[in-house]
Formats: structure tokens, C-alpha cells, sequence
């Protein structure tokens, strides 16, 4: 059975809020957690939530529908794919060293510690709304532009040299 990719950002959004509930009751979920090396991050009332790439990027995935196919998904394609609506941030960026011990805090209720590689990513509009996150955005930019063909780009460099 094959699982679809997440069709929104409002999808992968809930994908992270069902996590939450999938590894509370998955000892062998939880097992994997220091696997993970992209996670995605969402404020829900005013905390944040956290989800690796393989499972918020498909919907509807379940902790047994996870672990019986992790091996067949790509958590690269699902990285790829999520940038659409989320950006990395830096890890020198203020916002990340507001989550990474929020996401050390999650993973520490069990018992477990991110992986050295690990890398965040939160929801590009999250950061276009944030005027203290100069960095953040700059991130974003970057993105964007690596999107871009090479006439765009050069565009780009003209307003931008305006300035």
C-alpha cells in the first residue's frame, strides 16, 4: 500500500500534531527517533511540535504504517518535497536555539537524543512574519533563489544589487 505525499502545508501541519500521539504509543517509533536527522516544527498554542520528514511527509501515516514502510520511502524526496513550505533554519539563527532544546526536551521524555546531523526546518511563513529573524529570512531568500533559472537569478542579483 502506498502512502501519498502530503498536499499542503496544513497537511504536513496535522501530520505533526498525529505524530505526537503515533510515538506516545510506539515503543518502536520511539526507538527510531534518534534516526531522524530532518524534523519539522509547528507552533501549536503556543508550543512548538516536532516531526521527522519520512513520517510528516505522507499523510495519514500511522506508527505500524511507518515502520513497516519506512525502508520503501525516501526521507530525501520528502525533504525535497517540503521545502516547499518549510525552510531550514541556521543553526546559529535565534529561532533555532529556540528549538533545539525544545526538540531535546521532546525527545529526551524518551529517553532519547538527536543525531549530530541533526537539522530543523518550521514553516517559511512562520519566518516571513518574524521581523527578528533577519537570519532566518536571509535563509529563506537563499532558497528561493536556488529555485530560480539562471536568467531569474540574475534578476534577482540586479534588484538586489539596487538596493
Amino acid at each position: 500500500m502506498s502512502v501519498p505525499v502530503a498536499a499542503t502545508a496544513k497537511c504536513v501541519a496535522t501530520n505533526i500534531r498525529r505524530f505526537q500521539d503515533e510515538v506516545a504509543r510506539s515503543s518502536a517509533l520511539q526507538d527510531r527517533l534518534p534516526y531522524a536527522r530532518a524534523w519539522y516544527a509547528v507552533r501549536d498554542r503556543g508550543r512548538w511540535l516536532f516531526g521527522p520528514s519520512k513520517f510528516v511527509g505522507y499523510d495519514g501515516f500511522t506508527a505500524p504504517q511507518y515502520l513497516k514502510q519506512s525502508k520503501d520511502h525516501d526521507g530525501r524526496a520528502t525533504e525535497a518535497h517540503l521545502q516547499r513550505w518549510f525552510t531550514t533554519l541556521d543553526d546559529g539563527s535565534a529561532l533555532y536555539q529556540q528549538l533545539k532544546p525544545a526538540l531535546n526536551r521532546f525527545l529526551g521524555r524518551y529517553g532519547k537524543a538527536p543525531s549530530v546531523a541533526t537539522r530543523i526546518n518550521v514553516l517559511s511563513s512562520e519566518l516571513a512574519g518574524s521581523g527578528e529573524n533577519r537570519d532566518d529570512l536571509i535563509s529563506l531568500l537563499v532558497v528561493v533563489a536556488r529555485g530560480l533559472d539562471a536568467p531569474q537569478l540574475g534578476r534577482l542579483k540586479t534588484r538586489i544589487a539596487a538596493l
